[in-house]
């Protein structure tokens, strides 16, 4: 009976202990839990901005202003794209460490654009490269012709002109016995509609078919420029003058040149910047001598003829650019 009494007692004892116990005693424990308890949100949705390419992607958590970097996924092999809505968890409840969980159910009630940062690197940035034909209707060739050489090479409108044309010249040349100048310029145009105006252009590579080469003086063969008038949007006589055109886009010499196949002319930083994103690219070729106004005796040959509509052979311009 009295062992019982005792239990009693101590039992009384330890229940009445807890209600007195001191503040701090209570605080330990819950400090000592804090690890264990989840944060509240920790568990949300975000938005793809940017496929790193490295099992990695920038989110946009919660709609924020601006996306959380390298993001990695919960499962290793997991793949996701650019705009779709994921969810989000917080590691060990810890904001600084969020991972990608999976595909989320929660569809994007309102279309927004999505802010992609590039700051820290090429991130996202997508590289192309096309090879676009030149248009066979509206390549072609002007010539002017006359005894005396300044008045050949400074004339506003040719003697001839000859658009759809199947051969290009480009030259000068003196007829034996007849005492004449000849010069020829040729005129390309491509249609560059299908790459979108805001791209960037890196890269541009002129490829031109040599039908024959006939050179007593080698020359540069050079791409200029006088968009956006010219040459007109259909050739005219009057795209012959000179002055309508301007700098170099790039040129090849005719001494490293061979004729039945395609010989390439790299663009300079000029001829990238003349590439027309989203409409027509025109170019005009010329020789060396030709715009350096280089007077020859009577009897002399200098030009190279190049392929304009064959479609295995008309001439083809590539073009890399970044999107």
């Amino acid at each position: 009976m009295f062992n019982t009494n005792k239990k009693i007692i101590l039992i009384i004892i330890l229940i009445l202990g807890v209600f007195v116990m001191p503040n701090n005693f209570i605080k330990n424990i819950i400090e000592n839990a804090n690890g264990q308890i989840k944060y509240k949100e920790t568990y949300v949705t975000g938005e793809i901005t940017v496929d790193n390419g490295d099992g990695t992607y920038d989110v946009k958590i919660n709609n924020a202003s601006d996306a959380y970097k390298n993001v990695e996924t919960r499962d290793y092999d997991a793949i996701f794209s650019v705009g779709e809505i994921v969810d989000i968890g917080y590691e060990y409840g810890t904001k600084e460490s969020p991972k990608i969980l999976g595909h989320s159910k929660k569809i994007k009630q309102e279309p927004k654009q999505v802010e992609v940062d590039y700051s820290g690197g090429c991130a996202g940035v997508q590289t192309v490269t096309v090879t676009i034909n030149s248009i066979d209707a509206k390549n072609g060739y002007l010539e002017k012709d006359n005894a005396d050489y300044d008045t050949a090479h400074d004339a506003a409108i040719a003697d001839f002109i000859s658009p759809s044309a199947f051969l290009g010249w480009i030259g000068q040349y003196g007829i034996t016995g007849e005492d004449i100048h000849k010069i020829q310029r040729t005129y390309l145009y491509f249609d560059a509609s299908s790459i979108p105006i805001n791209a960037k252009v890196t890269g541009g590579i002129l490829k031109l078919f040599v039908n024959n080469i006939d050179v007593e003086i080698d020359f540069d063969v050079i791409i200029q420029d006088g968009q956006p008038d010219y040459p007109s949007s259909t050739l005219q006589k009057s795209d012959y003058n000179y002055v309508l055109y301007k700098n170099n886009g790039g040129s090849i010499n005719t001494g490293s040149m061979t004729p039945m196949q395609y010989n390439l002319i790299t663009l300079n930083t000029n001829g990238i910047n003349w590439i027309n994103c989203g409409g027509i690219t025109k170019f005009i070729l010329v020789s060396s001598q030709d715009r350096d106004k280089t007077n020859h005796t009577i009897q002399y040959i200098n030009f190279i003829e190049i392929v304009l509509v064959e479609d295995d052979y008309k001439p083809k311009l590539t073009i890399t650019y970044e999107i």
